[in-house]
């Protein structure tokens, strides 16, 4: 689990994650949402971030897993933000947030016989990363919020 969250980290070089996402949402992962892949508006520039490909890959996976069973219909989107010291990415969709069973306790629920969601995973290797994962309903749409801290260049 710690390789897979960024914990084993030894020299990683900043990946741009404007570049990830673009690559991510047209391409690797188009297959999380029926109606076709999710739509991408992104930061301009670069946004630097202290991760690997796979712990990005758990995070926005368990994002796009969940906003899949979670959405009523429609294709979502995924906005980036950058400020001074944080870049926020987001996945937009139409429905409501359906957090799994234990989201609010704040940790990996203890072992049940249920399978435990993605997401939970994904939010434990945004914070391994200095970053969270959290919800947001505004009428009918949801979103759920990456935000990991940018490297300074």
């Amino acid at each position: 689990m710690t390789a897979i969250c960024g914990s084993v980290r030894r020299g990683t070089a900043p990946l741009d994650l404007t570049h990830f996402v673009q690559h991510y949402a047209e391409r690797d992962r188009a297959h999380f949402f029926p109606d076709g892949p999710a739509g991408a508006i992104l930061t301009a520039q670069p946004c630097p971030v202290r991760a690997d490909v796979c712990a990005l890959e758990v995070m926005l996976d368990g994002i796009a897993d969940h906003g899949r069973t979670a959405m009523s219909g429609g294709i979502p989107e995924w906005t980036m933000s950058a400020e001074s010291d944080v870049v926020t990415l987001s996945l937009t969709y139409k429905g409501l947030a359906s957090a799994p069973t234990g989201w609010s306790e704040g940790g990996i629920p203890p072992h049940t016989h249920h399978q435990i969601p993605d997401l939970f995973f994904a939010r434990e290797a945004a914070r391994t990363l200095g970053g969270d994962i959290a919800f947001s309903e505004d009428g009918d749409r949801t979103s759920i919020t990456l935000t990991l801290p940018l490297v300074k260049t």
